[in-house]
Parts: structure tokens; C-alpha cells; sequence
């Protein structure tokens, strides 16, 4: 098997799973001032560069044989002799060491990156699944009935506790002027509810002869008597 074989279809998958590692820091005040490419010409720094290039792109590392890397830069690297030394064989394979260092130094750092998003989302995925445990119906507790039943169309019932409790009231003239100020275009967003009609018939006075050392009772208080 070629090397052009073994890597092309690594270089692809390079692409898709390792976003980071698809470009390389360029200091371009290094390569202008170095003593090493001031030296060589403008085709040599150019092969350079090129080499530079393919090495990034192969995921560190350079065909050692002459022949496969010419094929893979697309020009007869056997020209460039000086270029050549920049990047020796390491273990059957070349490299130029200063990028080899900056790739190790790339590949590790997106490899944590990488670890610590996986962290992140298993625990958002942990937080999640524990809150869809939890959500449970609470218990219906007093208050949340009171309140439920406070917003509830009143029945027959209701009016025959009220007209019991309010015996002071006539209840069908009143709850006929209840119904009438509702139909007002002002009112529409308000509803013939149990509180509403006990806020209106509190608002009734009361002939001096009813019981006057009885404490007054709120109307949530009435609300409850109304609906018990």
C-alpha cells in the first residue's frame, strides 16, 4: 500500500473531525527574519513553504521516499537540497521539527477541547434526564384547589351558599348587575368568577341589624366557606 493510498482518505476525515487542525500559526516576522530562508532563493522558499504545507496537511508528517513526496507536492523536491534538510527523517518518515512540535502542540490542545465539550454535554444531558424525573404532579395542597375553583364558572351550588350566607343580598337582582357590567366592552376581559362575586357582594352594605360583634371576614375567608 502507497503512502498516497494510506493517507488521502485520512487527510478527508482530518478534514471533518479535526476542524482546528486545518490551519497552523504563521509568524511571519520568524520566516523574514530567519538567517536559514533569507538565504534561499525565491523558488526555494517557495518549495519551502510548499513542503511546510503538505507536512501540516498530512497530519504531521512527510513521506520519507523521494520519489512518493515529489508526487504528493506535485514537483521534483530533488532540486531542492537545502530545502530537503529542513525537514530530516524521523522514523521512516520526514518532518520538518518545528512544525512537528506546533501540530502535537495543536492536535493536543483540540483533543482537550474536545474532551471537555463531551464532559459538558453528558452533564447537560445528566441535568436534563433528572429534571424529566422529577417532573412530577405535585399533590393538590388546599390553596391550589381554592385557587383552581376561584376561577371556575360558579355552579348552583355556589349560589345557593352565598344566597345563604348573604341573606341581606337579593342575589338575583345583584347577580343580574353583575352580568350587566360584564357586557360592557371595558369589562370583557373580566369573568364571572366565585371571587368576583363575592368582592362585588362585599360591597353591598349590610343593614345595622346584622350581627355587629362578629369580626369581618376577608373575602378569601368567604371564598373558602363558599367553596367547602
Amino acid at each position: 500500500m502507497t503512502w498516497e493510498t494510506e493517507t488521502a482518505p485520512g487527510l478527508m476525515e482530518g478534514r471533518e473531525a479535526m476542524n482546528s487542525l486545518l490551519w497552523y500559526p504563521w509568524h511571519a516576522n520568524k520566516w523574514l527574519g530567519s538567517a536559514t530562508t533569507r538565504c534561499m532563493s525565491l523558488e526555494e522558499r517557495g518549495a519551502y513553504r510548499e513542503l511546510l504545507d503538505w507536512q501540516w496537511q498530512c497530519q504531521g508528517y512527510l513521506p520519507e521516499d523521494i520519489e512518493t513526496l515529489s508526487r504528493i507536492a506535485g514537483f521534483d523536491v530533488s532540486k531542492y537540497p537545502n530545502v530537503l534538510n529542513r525537514f530530516p527523517a524521523i522514523d521512516g518518515k520526514r518532518a520538518n521539527k518545528v512544525l512537528l512540535e506546533i501540530w502535537k502542540d495543536q492536535q493536543r490542545k483540540y483533543s482537550n477541547r474536545v474532551e471537555c465539550a463531551e464532559k459538558s454535554h453528558r452533564s447537560r444531558r445528566k441535568n436534563i434526564e433528572v429534571e424529566r424525573e422529577g417532573e412530577e404532579d405535585p399533590p393538590a395542597s388546599a390553596s391550589h384547589i381554592a385557587k383552581h375553583n376561584a376561577l371556575k364558572e360558579p355552579d348552583s351550588s355556589f349560589w345557593d351558599t352565598v344566597t345563604a350566607k348573604y341573606t341581606w343580598v337579593n342575589i338575583p337582582v345583584e347577580r343580574a348587575k353583575m352580568e350587566t357590567w360584564l357586557s360592557l366592552p371595558k369589562n370583557r376581559n373580566r369573568k364571572l368568577t366565585p371571587r368576583f362575586v363575592l368582592n362585588w357582594l362585599n360591597k353591598v352594605e349590610a343593614p345595622l341589624s346584622s350581627t355587629p360583634h362578629d369580626a369581618p371576614k376577608s373575602t378569601d375567608d368567604k371564598l373558602k366557606e363558599a367553596l367547602s
